[in-house]
């Protein structure tokens, strides 16, 4: 009973508000409905551009209640609106809001400038709220709605203030209003004329918001930063659709696979801008060598991450060598090239191998007879580590273990006749995604099909699959080649429910 007449006491204070409120007309029920359910009690919510202008260009056309009515909060600068029916309202507001509970903060300096800058923290405790906040000021916030960016803007930028990535927790325009999609929100809209060139979002929590809305940031922008953002993975859809990016930056985040979305064709039907990718720290554990597909790349950024492999082929060479600037960790003083020749590009040496350096003929030199079994025996061993969420298929691990373990220690021979077509040997691929054997920790044989057997165990601390060859077809040169090439399909695949492609172990 208490809360029903606190509801009525409410919304008489909204209609008498409404009466005087001075816009010319009063607003209707559904309008006063807006205002007791566009926030919950206790938020405080940053509101980038007046509300009514969004409408305006949005759901307005579509809206049966009286909007134009409300008056405008702030003189339509970006402003903090806290609703709480325990504190006293600030009085910054107009009156309908204020009766209905609502503080508004107006945010000095935004009005005029080409290039917006929010600075936000999580609020920590409910209390009262200043009439106005400066440019570049902390904002204290639960959540906000999605910037609707004016057309002269040119620049965004949100940083969250503090030790831990920042939740924004966006919300859409129509929020309030039934009848309407507000799932899944974007952080930033523009208009066609929209002059915004360049996005900085810095130390905010983005982990799964890129994956929840196909249109988080608009794509019609030349430079993009973020960074401290909580990434560990990109979705699909990234980079597709980007006309005009030219600087993208995600340094300092979790990263940890290459950008196989990225193809020797993605330039070629449309234009590929991007000059300049920075993804120095971050966990990536080889060179993202897909990234020099894009044939405007002048710049890559990879130092500080787990990469321990600097075997390249002379292709991947010759594009590294070729950037206006390119930087990564150097090699460990332990690192051999037995199957290659130490070059330097950038002050960073790698270990070239040369494309002769696998013959097919039988009277080629020993050196690549032992570099094309040495593949082989890789491949026989362990070929492609694949990621699961979770481990499966156990019902027959008692039945199998002792068999298992004993055909996994099993010592492979082949035979020293074998000759093949080793160009799949030296795809960039398979030389980009090799990683050390002794770093893969092999468990139980958990599943097995007619080709190969699938093993759990684990990589860098990650519950890994393990998938190998069957003993039997090692012997056959053509089943060899066939699981290499699967290995070079694999790893061109990304999509949620495909598992990643990881490396492949070389003893």
């Amino acid at each position: 009973m208490l809360r029903l007449v606190s509801a009525l006491a409410l919304t008489a204070a909204v209609a008498r508000a409404a009466s005087s409120s001075g816009s010319g007309s009063e607003i209707d029920d559904q309008v006063k409905a807006w205002l007791q359910n566009y926030m919950e009690d206790g938020e405080t919510r940053l509101f980038p551009n007046d509300i009514k202008s969004v409408w305006g260009s949005t759901i307005g056309s579509s809206l049966t209640a009286n909007w134009k009515a409300l008056p405008v909060v702030c003189d339509g600068k970006p402003s903090v609106q806290t609703k709480s029916s325990t504190l006293t309202a600030n009085g910054g507001c107009p009156d309908v809001y204020t009766a209905a509970g609502v503080s508004c903060t107006c945010l000095e300096g935004y009005d005029n400038a080409t290039e917006w800058e929010f600075y936000v923290q999580p609020r920590q405790e409910l209390s009262a709220q200043p009439l106005t906040l400066e440019f570049g000021a902390t904002l204290g916030l639960t959540s906000l709605v999605t910037i609707v960016a004016p057309d002269d803007l040119t620049s965004i930028k949100i940083v969250g203030v503090g030790d831990d990535a920042v939740a924004l927790n966006v919300t859409a325009e129509a929020t309030g209003w039934d009848a309407y999609d507000t799932s899944n929100p974007s952080l930033i809209d523009v208009g066609t004329a929209s002059a915004l060139e360049k996005i900085t979002l810095e130390n905010v929590d983005l982990n799964s918001a890129l994956d929840d809305s196909t249109d988080y940031i608009p794509l019609a922008i030349e430079n993009l930063t973020l960074r401290y953002t909580n990434i560990s993975q990109m979705p699909s859809t990234f980079l597709q659709g980007f006309a005009s990016l030219e600087y993208l930056d995600l340094s300092h985040n979790k990263l940890q696979g290459t950008y196989s979305r990225i193809t020797s064709q993605m330039c070629t039907a449309n234009p590929c801008p991007l000059k300049s990718i920075n993804v120095s720290n971050n966990a990536l554990t080889q060179i993202p060598y897909r990234v020099f597909y894009l044939n405007q790349l002048n710049s890559l950024y990879l130092e500080n991450n787990a990469i321990q492999n600097w075997t390249v082929s002379s292709d991947l060479y010759e594009s590294i060598a070729g950037l206006t600037n390119f930087n990564m960790d150097l090699p460990t003083d332990t690192y051999s090239c037995d199957d290659g020749t130490w070059m330097a590009a950038h002050g960073i040496n790698f270990c070239v191998l040369n494309s002769t350096t696998a013959a097919t003929s039988s009277d080629s030199s020993s050196s690549s007879n032992s570099y094309l079994i040495y593949v082989i025996v890789a491949a026989c061993v362990v070929v492609c580590v694949l990621i699961f969420v979770f481990i499966r298929q156990r019902r027959a691990y008692n039945r199998r273990k002792e068999r298992d373990e004993s055909v996994f220690d099993h010592t492979l021979s082949f035979d020293s006749h074998f000759t093949a077509n080793t160009n799949i040997i030296n795809d960039p691929l398979i030389i980009a995604h090799r990683i050390p054997f002794k770093d893969v920790k092999v468990a139980n044989c958990i599943n097995k099909g007619g080709f190969g057997l699938v093993y759990s165990g684990v990589y860098n601390r990650r519950r890994v699959a393990i998938k190998r060859i069957r003993t039997d077809l090692c012997q056959d040169m053509k089943h060899v080649e066939a699981f290499m090439k699967e290995i070079c399909l694999i790893s061109t695949l990304e999509h949620p429910r495909i598992v990643e492609f990881i490396g492949l172990p070389v003893a």
